[in-house]
């Protein structure tokens, strides 16, 4: 009996301490749970207050979201719940994020640094310093054993070094692995007395585009990894005040688009705008007449069709080279993969997407580079102003294409009776629906039909890449063929932003998987044709396809409804 009596004052005063905690909890984030349900009551008479037809304008008593800029500095005044804290987080001076980061101590006695980043192992190298051969434009880099920091931890890095810098290699697309020679040697090609050697002082950056880079999808991961290492310098030792070029070379093809594209036109020429803004972008000749420009000041980036062209009056010695991979299952590195001293951002609406810091820079640089380019871009959306970062009750549906040979098309009634469910989903919540397809438009002009979006669905493919213009906190819904799934976009790429994923539920089998054991993993894992035959399949949706997308698209709107709270003005 005595210990009944014990068992049940211990459930007691259990009981009281987690009530005292989670009173404590609500009076730091100010919060009670009748403010709470009083925000979710004005934000839902908010939201229902709009006219909700399928396709109309959003009337102006519409919810805005502030500007990305704003919405920054609304989100860095909040801290997550110490819970949260204790489980993912340190805090250190001047609140910034205590990840699992290495700076190997041996990187000060080599010539190459290798930083493995992010549970998939993203890949850059310093090498100090990096030649390039006269004539042919081969790299040469000195022969010692590499450093490896990064992620992992420090015995895993050494004992893996040699088999990440074979990785890291294959996936920079270099013209030719660097050649290693001994010091002497090099010196003797790139020291003081070579004839015709110039020699790039600071750090430039490098990278190397395959014609894979054709693709959207492959050119954004290249793009955005040279966009983390510009917001993250000190966090890989480089001053920033060092930064010589931007160098970035590109097949023939790929450079002719580039160069013959109008202002504001090409997709890829427009990303780089973005990613390097304010700095200059010179593409072919110009370039090469820049590389070679001793008495350039400043910055640039360099678009260039290969380096022979380069070297063909002599050698080049890089002082600092960053030869740079691509953010590898993503778009945007998470805050826990590496270390840096910028402040991190947090969201307190329940369930919500990680917030990265590198996709809120890239919002902010988005933000800027329109600003500077508002003339254009007025011109291009037929009106004087543009709105910049704003979130407004738009559900965005991107349409695949129906040109010869394209893939993944929805079958024409599913077709039709997709749009009509979500339009009246949409006007029952009061959001507006509508169909977009991006072929034939600028990239300012795609920028500018999701950049406002709360909702934006499509089947999965490199038209979900826009979902990085999308608002933070905004709600991507992906759909996958019968079979088929790939995470390349959960979470818009790590770009902030509310994540569903719907696989089909029906759909045909490859013939000939029974050969592995009827697994459709297995098969698609073994067999290049399996994988094809499901991820570019007709798309037929079910009842109980249709059905499971109702609760999708309640959930997205429920979930909006709670970002109205503390992120709408």
């Amino acid at each position: 009996a005595l210990s009944t009596v014990l068992a049940r004052c211990f459930l007691a005063a259990a009981f009281v301490a987690v009530f005292v905690l989670l009173q404590q909890r609500a009076v730091r984030t100010g919060l009670n749970r009748q403010q709470i349900a009083a925000s979710v009551e004005d934000r839902a008479e908010q939201v229902l207050h709009v006219a909700g037809t399928a396709g109309a304008p959003v009337g102006e008593d519409a919810p805005q979201a502030q500007n990305s800029s704003q919405l920054g500095q609304r989100l860095r005044q909040l801290s997550p719940p110490s819970a949260y804290f204790r489980a993912k987080f340190s805090r250190r001076k001047g609140e910034t994020l205590n990840s699992q980061f290495h700076i190997n101590p041996k990187a000060k006695q080599t010539s190459r640094h290798l930083f493995v980043i992010g549970d998939w192992s993203s890949h850059h190298t310093i090498y100090e310093p990096l030649g390039l051969s006269q004539t042919s434009g081969l790299p040469i880099a000195r022969a010692d054993r590499p450093a490896c920091s990064g992620t992992q931890s420090l015995v895993w890095l050494d004992r893996n070094c040699p088999a990440q810098e074979e990785h890291a290699l294959a996936e920079y697309s270099m013209p030719a692995e660097p050649k290693l020679i001994n010091p002497e040697a090099f010196n003797s090609l790139f020291g003081p007395k070579a004839d015709g050697m110039r020699r790039i002082q600071g750090t430039t950056l490098l990278q190397f585009h395959t014609p894979s880079s054709r693709n959207i999808a492959h050119f954004v991961g290249r793009v955005l990894h040279v966009h983390h290492v510009l917001k993250n310098l000190e966090t890989y030792g480089l001053a920033r005040d060092s930064l010589r070029n931007i160098v970035i070379n590109m097949d023939a093809e790929t450079i002719k688009r580039l160069r013959e594209s109008e202002r504001l036109g090409s997709y890829h020429r427009t990303l780089i705008e973005i990613v390097a803004h304010p700095l200059e972008v010179l593409v072919g000749e110009s370039a090469y007449a820049r590389l070679a420009d001793e008495s350039a000041t400043g910055p640039a980036v360099l678009v260039l069709a290969g380096l022979e062209e380069a070297c063909r009056e002599g050698a080049i010695l890089f002082d600092r080279a960053v030869v740079m991979g691509y953010v590898k299952a993503s778009f945007f590195l998470r805050d826990v993969e590496y270390f840096s001293a910028r402040r991190y951002f947090f969201s307190p609406v329940y369930d919500a997407p990680t917030i990265t810091r590198d996709s809120m820079a890239f919002r902010e640089n988005v933000d800027e580079y329109l600003r500077a380019n508002q003339g254009a871009i007025g011109a291009l959306n037929n009106s004087e102003q543009v709105e910049l970062g704003s979130m407004r009750p738009r559900v965005v549906y991107v349409e695949r294409s129906p040109r010869e040979g394209n893939s993944r098309l929805l079958e024409p009634e599913s077709k039709t009776r997709l749009y009509s469910a979500l339009s009246v989903l949409c006007n029952a919540s009061g959001y507006s629906f509508e169909v977009v397809r991006f072929e034939g438009l600028t990239a300012v002009e795609q920028i500018s039909l999701v950049r406002d979006a709360a909702v934006y669905i499509g089947v999965h493919g490199a038209n979900l890449v826009n979902a990085i213009f999308l608002p933070p906190l905004a709600v991507l819904i992906e759909i996958f063929p019968y079979r088929f799934f790939h995470e390349m976009y959960k979470e818009g790429g790590a770009a902030s932003v509310k994540y569903f994923g719907l696989q089909l539920s029906h759909g045909a089998e490859f013939p000939q998987i029974e050969h592995y054991g009827s697994n459709a993993k297995v098969c698609m894992h073994e067999s290049h044709a399996c994988k094809v035959f499901y991820r570019d399949a007709e798309l037929r949706l079910s009842d109980e396809d249709f059905s499971r997308l109702g609760v999708i698209m309640e959930s997205a709107f429920e979930f909006l409804q709670r970002v109205g709270a503390p992120l709408m003005s």
